[in-house]
């Protein structure tokens, strides 16, 4: 593992204790290329942890030019993730006040489960999951809100869409992307998870003091681990999401979550993501999952090509 990535890695913690504090101080002493590490960080998603991680380092150890460079793209960051927050809730009390329940789900939601905290993960587009059949309302309401889909189609063209894919993509008129899902992958990726099971189990929490409904832990363990899987786990935020998210709900129901990943044919995906986790964030794991981990060699041959 290169020195920069260590070193987003080491950042990459919910909480630096005084041994990841130590392993920064001793990763920043042996000399860094700057010029790679602020572009790894804004690749992996984990800018706002390198810039928290930072803070406390030793005059001089890192670049004036380097830190003020960080510090500008955290408080981007932070307006951005404010903006799309606040968008975010008006489009909930939009759809809420025309009778169609939404779940948000990554973005802010994700950010307010995760760390309770909006300026330490950042995000791009704001996602909704909605049920099939009231697509083309929403459609209709965002339009009247200035948003525009990403293309246009003929009634029956949209027919066989909603039928085939599994999300509606629109634009804002200051660049922000909404995107409407009825199905949390396409059909072709193997994951065939009923979106009515997961209205059943939703829970509430506070976001921007405003209650939003979202997943269950157990679910958001599913739905992170094969989201990860999905796109190669080229981020360490999807890593960091998955540490995150075990620390926060040490109390899971795990043989849920194992029999359900089995049923669903993601068990091995699951696996993956976890071992990941414990592997480079050191996130403890119950042992039957850890054993499980150890034991099946594919597991650890894709966690080898992950880190390579």
């Amino acid at each position: 593992m290169r020195p920069e990535f260590e070193l987003l890695v080491a950042c990459a913690r919910a909480r630096l204790d005084t041994a990841q504090a130590d392993r920064v101080r001793r990763l920043l002493s042996e000399g860094l290329d700057w010029d790679v590490l602020v572009p790894m960080a804004h690749k992996h998603g984990v800018m706002p942890l390198l810039h928290r991680g930072l803070q406390g380092s030793d005059a001089g150890a890192v670049p004036p030019s380097v830190l003020n460079q960080i510090r500008r793209c955290f408080y981007h960051h932070v307006a951005c993730n404010l903006f799309l927050t606040d968008e975010l809730l008006r489009i909930l009390d939009l759809l809420e006040a025309h009778g169609i329940e939404a779940i948000p789900f990554k973005g802010p939601a994700l950010a307010a489960l995760l760390h309770g905290d909006l300026t330490l993960r950042p995000f791009a587009d704001l996602d909704l999951l909605i049920r099939r059949q009231d697509v083309p309302r929403a459609k209709e309401l965002l339009m009247g809100q200035g948003y525009r889909p990403s293309w246009h189609l003929t009634p029956l063209q949209e027919r066989v869409y909603l039928r085939a894919w599994c999300e509606y993509v629109f634009r804002g008129e200051a660049g922000q992307v909404v995107e409407l899902h009825w199905r949390l992958v396409p059909r072709y990726f193997v994951f065939p998870l009923d979106p009515e099971e997961l209205w059943e189990r939703l829970q509430t929490m506070p976001l921007q003091g405003r209650p939003v409904r979202t997943f269950s832990p157990e679910d958001w363990t599913l739905i992170l681990c094969v989201h990860g899987t999905k796109h190669l786990w080229e981020r360490l935020r999807w890593v960091v999401d998955i540490a995150d998210l075990v620390s926060r709900y040490p109390g899971m129901d795990w043989e849920g979550v194992l029999r359900r990943a089995r049923a669903l044919g993601v068990e091995r995906m699951v696996l993956l993501g976890l071992g990941l986790a414990q592997d480079w964030l050191a996130v403890p794991l119950p042992v039957e999952i850890a054993s499980r981990i150890r034991s099946d060699p594919r597991v650890r041959a894709l966690s080898a090509a992950v880190e390579a």
